[in-house]
């Protein structure tokens, strides 16, 4: 009879097995050099050369496929491929893990766009001149109530310098913003009210962001949001059939994903 140590290693060796066997998608360039294999190269192929070739008039893919198909994982694999040209600031992530799935809407789609360039922006170094840094940051705790005082004194100390990985009082904010959009239904319920009324003013602040981060790396924006295709079918009707020309205003390139049902289809 087997001693319970022998018993214990053999319970992880079938938990690790069972970790191994779970189908995520690889997000992650570890994932992806470890478990990835050769899928879909010339949707991939295809996807980056709809990106390259893209005008600032028509600059928005929209990405679809059936659940579990490995969109996230191919859309990984873009963003690692259009980063390492060093053409693109290349932002890609999950809605999903951003803001609560049944509260999902155009208005903190977007603005959760800008949370997350900023972050984007800090955690690369990306260097923004003082009072540029002072006026997005404000805006930002402004309208998630959080507190801004440690944010505007590391800024004044660091003045236009910055840190390899981002300053820790700004990326400490950060975390501290996105924990609230994720959870705060206030907030989130008084972002949407005051947006979706000057939806403009978002889509302007957007741009903004834009111009500073392509102006500081002489990169060209990208944002891949994913998982739009997980949430309710009513959600997504609501949000791309009544709201896609909000969806497509801001200047910069945005692949949106979609479950397949809502695909586009020619003509319609």
């Amino acid at each position: 009879m087997p001693d319970r140590e022998a018993l214990e290693r053999q319970l992880e060796d079938f938990r690790m097995a069972g970790k191994n066997l779970q189908l995520e998608p690889l997000v992650t360039r570890k994932a992806l050099a470890e478990f990835g294999v050769k899928y879909q190269t010339e949707l991939v192929d295809a996807l980056e050369q709809a990106i390259e070739d893209c005008a600032e008039q028509d600059n928005k893919l929209i990405f679809t496929g059936h659940l579990g198909c490995g969109k996230s994982t191919l859309l990984a694999e873009l963003g690692f491929r259009l980063t390492e040209t060093g053409r693109y600031f290349v932002v890609n992530f999950s809605i999903a893990d951003t803001i609560e799935e049944s509260a999902v809407d155009h208005v903190n789609i977007l603005f959760s766009m800008a949370v997350q360039l900023l972050d984007a922006a800090e955690r690369r170094a990306v260097t923004l001149k003082p009072g540029l840094k002072h006026d997005l940051y404000r805006w930002l705790a402004k309208h998630t109530k959080t507190e801004i005082k440690a944010v505007d004194a590391a800024i004044e100390t660091s003045g236009e310098s910055s840190l390899k990985g981002g300053l820790p009082a700004i990326l400490e904010f950060l975390v501290k913003v996105k924990a609230i959009l994720k959870v705060n239904s206030i907030v989130r319920d008084e972002i949407t009210t005051e947006f979706a009324r000057r939806i403009s003013d978002l889509i302007a602040r957007l741009n903004e962001i834009q111009t500073y981060i392509e102006n500081a790396t002489g990169q060209t924006v990208l944002v891949i949001i994913d998982d739009l295709d997980k949430l309710d079918l009513s959600i997504t009707e609501t949000i791309f059939s009544k709201n896609i020309k909000t969806l497509l205003a801001p200047t910069f390139r945005i692949v949106y994903t979609i479950p397949f049902f809502h695909a586009p289809t020619r003509g319609s």
